[in-house]
């Protein structure tokens, strides 16, 4: 962990490797994974106060900064396995985004209980997206519909077997595919201005890319979004316009 945050919270440091947890998202580029659980960070700190953590939004209640808080020692631990310690820790941009060191690129998900990060060499212009969602039940998935899909994507959900894992599937793939593009477009993408053409929850995988008529259309890449569904999760992952490399 960073050298702020170790000599702030010396019991983490000496006991982190107790929270971590499986980081399991699938991508078609080398990358360094960590997750972590909440409660089991939570006991560790001991009730340690958590205010004054670089980048925590004032006010944060304690469930957020335990959140915020283990997102961020995800991704040092990821950068870690990189070769690469920070002094400072992944600082935090005037959008909330994380800021990371040149020549890498990573994204952050939280989920109830879990955090992750996932990070990779940076290639060009676009960031890795991840996000983590817990599988929808049926009135939640109407919700989505509601407020996330068009008509064509209510459709390609409820043909598949699933239609509440395939909502929770679209979701996350949206979120992810936000995160991976805002250092290009510089603002949070509507949900409406990204379109699912696709969607195999067997195979892993969705298709994803601008709507026709996206404010940001010639700034949003067509790519495809990998899909893990495990322990009653979503995972989603893309890396838009990356190739197989080697791990930084």
């Amino acid at each position: 962990m960073s050298t702020w945050l170790a000599a702030r919270l010396p019991r983490v440091a000496r006991c982190l490797p107790e929270a971590a947890i499986d980081s399991c998202f699938r991508l078609d580029v080398a990358t360094a994974q960590a997750g972590l659980a909440l409660d089991h960070l939570d006991c560790i700190l001991a009730g340690t106060p958590l205010d004054g953590l670089p980048g925590m939004p004032v006010n944060a209640v304690r469930p957020r900064q335990l959140s915020y808080l283990a997102g961020r020692l995800c991704a040092e631990r990821a950068l870690a396995a990189c070769g690469l310690r920070l002094d400072g820790g992944v600082g935090r941009g005037d959008g909330g985004e994380a800021l990371w060191p040149e020549g890498f690129s990573g994204s952050i998900s939280h989920t109830g209980n879990r955090a992750f990060a996932v990070v990779a060499a940076r290639q060009g212009r676009y960031d890795i997206g991840i996000d983590a969602e817990h599988i929808v039940d049926d009135r939640t998935r109407r919700d989505i519909q509601r407020l996330c899909m068009c008509e064509d994507e209510a459709g390609l959900v409820a043909a598949c077997p699933d239609p509440n894992v395939a909502a929770t599937a679209l979701f996350a793939a949206k979120e992810a595919y936000y995160k991976a593009v805002y250092r290009v477009v510089r603002r949070f993408v509507d949900f409406g201005e990204a379109l699912v053409s696709a969607i195999d929850v067997d195979a892993g995988r969705i298709d994803i890319g601008p709507a026709p008529d996206a404010a940001a259309a010639h700034a949003l890449p067509g790519t495809r979004v990998r899909l893990t569904v495990r322990d009653g999760m979503v995972l989603a992952a893309l890396a838009p316009g990356y190739s197989a490399a080697p791990q930084p």
